[in-house]
């Protein structure tokens, strides 16, 4: 049995705690502190294995490579709606043919700039050396109407991304401006639809931008995975080009929207038209390449 140490004025063994002696004491406190430590380990194992399993990160090659990507295809996209707009510019004053078809690149005023900005695009993949497989980002099959596209490699991936986005950006500029058999115009049709075509681009090329700057920082984990990028405007920005591109539009009346054949019959109807198309075409182009 252990002896008692006591002290001058207390009367209590420095070896004991609450009248529990040392040889006692640590047999006692060592042991319950044990079994809780057991305990809580065993609990805090079993609700991690019941939690789902987390999301893959992606790395920084891998964000990299698909904001490359998509950078790419917003400027083909700009080149693209820039020459077509052109060319209804150019057709409305009769500086081309009446029967020139401007939503067919062959048409455009300039066919070798189309080129130049599609290989620019295309070169994108170069970016993607250090990122994972295709595949392994979610590049299985490319969407229509690009269906028949191979995404087995990166360069095969940026191939299907520009025929997503010579499909979209084409299609976008033709369901506003239509293919037009004009009668007699005059000043003021012709700058209505050249506004018209002017906002429109800007718009579409801020909602790219602004949807690539969220899905980038979503991907480092500097947004909350739950945000929407599609429809997200962290920086105000799309919802400020909406409403300029608006106020440009109200500059139109009524005849000049119907005699330049524009997708509208008044104000109202022009501007939903021109938000919805081109929102279709940014959306598109990137649920192509961040999916």
């Amino acid at each position: 049995m252990a002896v008692p140490i006591f002290s001058g004025k207390s009367r209590r063994p420095y070896g004991s705690i609450d009248g529990i002696m040392f040889s006692e004491g640590i047999r006692g406190l060592r042991t319950r502190p044990r079994r809780a430590t057991r305990f809580t380990l065993l609990a805090l194992a079993a609700l991690l294995l019941a939690l789902p399993a987390a999301a893959q990160t992606l790395t920084a090659a891998d964000a990299r490579c698909r904001k490359a990507l998509h950078a790419g295809m917003q400027r083909f996209a700009r080149t693209l709606a820039k020459e077509q707009v052109r060319c209804h510019q150019r057709r409305i004053r009769g500086q081309v043919p009446l029967a020139t078809d401007c939503n067919d690149p062959a048409n455009f005023r300039s066919p070798t700039r189309i080129e130049r900005a599609e290989a620019v695009a295309r070169r994108a993949a170069r970016r993607c050396k250090k990122a994972m497989p295709p595949a392994a980002l979610g590049y299985s099959a490319c969407p229509a109407p690009c269906a028949g596209e191979p995404v087995g490699t990166y360069d095969e991936v940026a191939g299907c991304l520009a025929c997503l986005t010579r499909a979209s950006a084409l299609g976008a500029i033709e369901s506003v401006f239509g293919s037009p058999t004009y009668g007699e115009t005059d000043r003021l049709d012709r700058l209505c639809q050249g506004y018209v075509g002017r906002v429109m681009i800007f718009y579409l090329s801020a909602r790219m931008r602004q949807q690539a700057h969220c899905q980038y920082l979503q991907d480092r984990e500097r947004v909350d995975a739950g945000v929407d990028c599609v429809t997200a405007d962290l920086r105000g920005v799309i919802a400020a080009e909406r409403f300029a591109a608006r106020q440009v539009i109200a500059g139109c009346s009524t005849d000049d929207i119907v005699d330049a054949q524009l997708c509208g019959v008044d104000v109202p109807t022009l501007q939903a038209c021109v938000e919805a198309e081109a929102d279709t075409a940014a959306d598109t182009i990137f649920t192509g390449a961040y999916r």
